[in-house]
C-alpha cells in the first residue's frame, strides 16, 4: 500500500513530492518504533524482574521443604527414643503401683 501512495504522488505531484513523503513516513515509523520500544521496555523489565522473583521465591520454598524434611529425618529417633523411655517409666509406675497395691492388700489381708 505504501508503494501505490508513493506511485501515485509521483504521477499526480512529482518526484519531490514521493522524496517528502518518503523522509515523513521514515520519520513517522522511527518514532512509532522508538515509541513501542519506550512503551515496551518498562513491561518486558517488569515481567523479567517478576519472572526472577517467582524463581527466587520457588527456590526458597524448596529450600524450605527439603530442610524441613532434614529436621524431621534427624528429629525422628530423638522422638523415637523419647516416646520409648516415657513407655518404659509410664510401665515403671504402673509396677510400682500395682506391687503396692497388692502389699497394701496382703497386709489389710492378714
Amino acid at each position: 500500500m505504501n508503494d501505490q501512495v508513493k506511485e501515485n504522488l509521483a504521477n499526480t505531484s512529482g518526484d519531490e513530492a514521493k522524496r517528502v513523503y518518503e523522509q515523513w513516513n521514515g520519520r513517522f515509523e522511527e518514532v512509532a518504533n522508538r515509541f513501542g520500544q519506550l512503551t515496551y521496555t518498562p513491561y518486558r523489565e517488569m515481567f523479567t524482574l517478576f519472572t526472577r522473583s517467582q524463581e527466587q521465591m520457588h527456590d526458597a520454598m524448596k529450600k524450605s521443604v527439603s530442610q524441613q524434611q532434614k529436621n524431621r529425618e534427624d528429629l525422628q529417633p530423638l522422638f523415637d527414643d523419647f516416646t520409648e523411655q516415657m513407655k518404659k517409666t509410664q510401665n515403671g509406675f504402673y509396677d510400682v503401683s500395682e506391687k503396692n497395691h497388692q502389699l497394701f492388700a496382703n497386709y489389710y489381708k492378714a
